[in-house]
Formats: C-alpha cells, sequence, structure tokens
C-alpha cells in the first residue's frame, strides 16, 4: 500500500471520530429536553436525517470507483491528425481529455478533479456528484448546529450576567470571572 493512501485512511478515521462526536453532543445535550418541549423531537428528527444523509454521501463519495480510462478508448483510423494525443507514462496508456494520473492512487482518472484525502478517493466522473452532496450537507449540518445551539449560548450567557450582577453567592461571582478570564 502507498504511504499516501495509508495517511488518507488516518484522515478518513479522523473524519468518521468528527462526525461522532459532533452527533453524540448534539443528541447529549438536545435529547433530555425532548419531554419538556415537543419542538426538541421536531429538531432531532431533523438532525437525525441531516447526519444519515452525510454519512451516506461521504461513504457514498469514498467507496465509489471515479472513474478510468475505458479499455478500448483510442484512436482509430480515420481520426483527424490535429486531434490531441496524450499519452500517460506512468499507466501506458492513451487518455482522453480532463483525464489525469493520480500519484496517490497510481492510476488514470476520468475527469479527474482532484485527489481528496479527507475521503481518501479522487474525485472523478462517477462521484463528483456524491462529493458535491457530501459538501451540501456538511455546510447544511454545520448550519443547523451552529444555529440550534446559538440560543443555548446566549442563554447561558444570560444566566452568567444574571448570577454575576443580581446573585448574592460570591462563589458564583469569582467562578464566572475565572471563566471569563480564560
Amino acid at each position: 500500500m502507498r504511504p499516501g493512501k495509508i495517511i488518507g485512511n488516518m484522515f478518513v478515521l479522523l473524519v468518521i471520530a468528527v462526525m461522532s462526536f459532533i452527533y453524540v453532543e448534539f443528541v447529549r445535550t438536545w435529547g433530555p429536553r425532548v419531554e419538556s418541549n415537543p419542538i426538541v423531537l421536531v429538531l432531532l428528527v431533523f438532525f437525525n436525517l441531516l447526519f444519515v444523509m452525510l454519512v451516506w454521501s461521504f461513504f457514498q463519495t469514498m467507496t465509489t470507483d471515479p472513474g478510468q480510462v475505458p479499455v478500448f478508448w483510442g484512436f482509430h483510423l480515420g481520426d483527424p491528425e490535429q486531434k490531441r494525443r496524450r499519452y500517460c507514462l506512468m499507466c501506458n496508456i492513451f487518455k482522453p481529455e480532463r483525464c489525469h494520473h493520480c500519484s496517490v492512487c497510481n492510476r488514470c482518472v476520468l475527469n479527474m478533479d482532484h485527489h481528496c484525502p479527507w475521503i481518501n478517493n479522487c474525485v472523478g466522473f462517477w462521484n463528483r456528484k456524491y462529493f458535491l452532496l457530501l459538501l451540501i450537507y456538511v455546510l447544511s449540518i454545520t448550519y443547523f448546529v451552529f444555529f440550534s445551539l446559538l440560543w443555548d449560548f446566549i442563554d447561558s450567557i444570560r444566566w452568567g450576567l444574571d448570577v454575576y450582577y443580581f446573585g448574592e453567592k460570591e462563589h458564583h461571582k469569582t467562578m464566572l470571572a475565572n471563566a471569563v478570564l480564560l
């Protein structure tokens, strides 16, 4: 196995760990509130739906073959002479336009965009759709988590200010002041 692929496997494990952490923390934050607020159930269902689609597109992008040069692709008798002929010295094949050799995968990829270490695969002709879906789901779940936890963040700041300015215990004031300094 090539060193680039081994490092790519580490990136994939890192991505899976981060996705798992975000899922666990979000569900742990909102899960206990389901009984007190029915809107939280809708929030959790929507989050789970987005998360399932994110994981599905991640694994589809990672496991789908990006595309390779067709077996009998090449130049035929009668082709115009000005047709551009590109040859891959690594694979020993003629390659069509927008086909590039990936040094990490060690093969020519059809309509190659780039090699993405986060999915440990090239983005090419057959998995570009899944890669774009992955980016859309990552963006949407990031905004969803940010805006759903923003209310808790503002509420905790409001509580901390209330305790600091209007509370009677000096201990809470000291703890809040230390937390702000950190």
